[in-house]
């Protein structure tokens, strides 16, 4: 059988739904997701992305902090078959400006943290013909709001069935011999 990294949550989600899979402090609380739950948000986000035209092979960018969103980015990104492209929330606005053009990414997901340097880049990136088309806010609060800029938001993505997968990427049998 080939798995891929799409593929890791769906034996645990489907065998142990209600034991924990991720554990997170937010403000000083801990927030914490089951596999089921953990799936529900890969797929929301899965099909946030499918939404907004990326599918297979296209980079989706994450310039966020080590957060659930993170995780949530990696493994939709997976589940669709995009490519993950983790960049360092320390860079200078020109070092993300180029690490996107040369990545030809079709997405970028931030957070609240690093929107200053997410603007700059968006003004540096005015005009090229290679940048990202979607700027995708990690924001999940109602009550925080969305930066100037930002084209999506992941809060904001209903919740829905399981994501379409590409097919060249579907599981396979193989027998060993």
């Amino acid at each position: 059988m080939q798995l891929t990294l799409g593929d890791t949550l769906s034996w645990p989600a489907r065998y142990l739904p209600r034991k924990e899979a991720l554990v997170a402090w937010e403000g000083g609380r801990r927030r914490a997701w089951t596999y089921g739950q953990l799936d529900a948000e890969v797929n929301r986000h899965a099909h946030g992305l499918q939404a907004l035209g990326i599918a297979r092979g296209d980079v989706v960018a994450a310039f966020l902090y080590n957060t659930p969103a993170f995780v949530f980015t990696l493994l939709a990104a997976a589940r669709i078959g995009a490519v993950f492209n983790p960049v360092n929330y320390r860079l200078a606005p020109q070092e993300l400006a180029f690490i996107l053009q040369d990545g030809q990414a079709r997405a970028l997901v931030f957070e609240r943290e690093v929107a200053d340097v997410v603007a700059l880049t968006q003004a540096l990136l005015a005009g090229e013909s290679v940048r990202p088309e979607h700027w995708i806010y990690a924001g999940e609060g109602e009550a925080d709001a969305t930066p100037q800029g930002a084209s999506a938001r992941l809060g904001r993505w209903p919740r829905t069935a399981r994501a379409r997968r590409p097919r060249s990427l579907s599981m396979k049998w193989t027998l060993a011999s």
